[in-house]
């Protein structure tokens, strides 16, 4: 809310001076009435501002070819996302992200219950070169799927399961030139909470095949964001969990790997 107030305070004491100095300014009615039509005003010319920068962004990004990670577009889309978190009045209480790796690039993965996950996820892994996996339906958005695509996210395609290996073959790519990778292993928004869909383990082949660390993570209170409320404050608690150094895993199968990390996730978010 916090992220309006200066609007809202302008826009009322402008509307509120033209009445006062143009007009009748003993006319209570008509002062309030133009106070609230200049709010209106400056709101739409605010959003259509926010509509237009977003779509001078996406311009010239093309369905298809090669990924390609655009450190550029990463801080313009970060912006993006830090009006999101003021916007829903976020705030982030980060354990553990102090130990993340500094020496390599590393696999990212955490539980998926809001659109704003991935949001606050980039939020806290600004320092770091990131990029995410993204379902296809996001990038057929209006105006934030060509972002994306410019972006350098990696699009997947779940009902085309040659998309999956074009996929790990990209991230890998990324991996190589010191880009991290963040990945929802369930592949959809989770049914609660407390709960985990079953994950889907090949995204871990993207680390083991690197051999690059991997980053358990859990996400609290993203859920109270579903439901579009402005006014409250939306307080979120992220957490590392266990970081696994190749070390860690060599001698474990990718699925044995994702049911353990499943299991640790679902524990820790069950926690009262």
């Amino acid at each position: 809310m916090l992220f309006f107030i200066p609007i809202i305070a302008f826009s009322i004491l402008g509307g509120w001076a033209i009445a006062f100095f143009a007009f009748d300014h003993t006319n209570i009615g008509l002062c309030i009435g133009l106070s609230a039509a200049f709010a209106v005003a400056i709101f739409l010319l605010v959003a259509l501002g926010f509509v237009l920068m977003i779509h001078f962004m996406g311009v010239g990004a093309k369905e298809g070819g090669k990924p390609c990670y655009s450190n550029r577009m990463r801080k313009k889309l970060s912006f993006l996302m830090d009006c999101a978190i003021q916007i829903f009045n976020v705030r982030i209480h980060k354990e553990g992200f102090e130990d993340l790796p500094t020496d390599e690039p590393f696999l990212v993965i955490a539980n998926h219950r809001s659109n704003i996950d991935p949001v606050v996820l980039e939020r806290l892994l600004r320092k770091f070169k990131l990029a995410f996996i993204a379902k296809d339906s996001l990038f057929r958005a209006p105006l934030i799927g060509k972002v994306l695509t410019k972006t350098g996210f990696l699009k997947l395609d779940r009902a085309d399961l040659g998309s999956g290996f074009e996929i790990v073959k990209y991230a890998q790519s990324y991996l190589d030139i010191g880009i991290s990778i963040g990945v929802f292993p369930e592949g959809t928004r989770g049914p609660s909470d407390t709960e985990m869909l079953p994950f889907k383990s090949g995204c871990f082949l993207i680390a083991t095949k690197m051999r690059k660390p991997i980053v358990v993570t859990t996400l609290k209170g993203t859920h109270d964001i579903n439901k579009w409320r402005f006014i409250k404050n939306h307080h979120i608690k992220a957490k590392v969990l266990k970081i696994y150094r190749y070390e860690d895993y060599k001698d474990m199968s990718v699925s044995a790997l994702s049911e353990e990390i499943r299991n640790i996730m679902l524990a820790d978010l069950q926690k009262r």
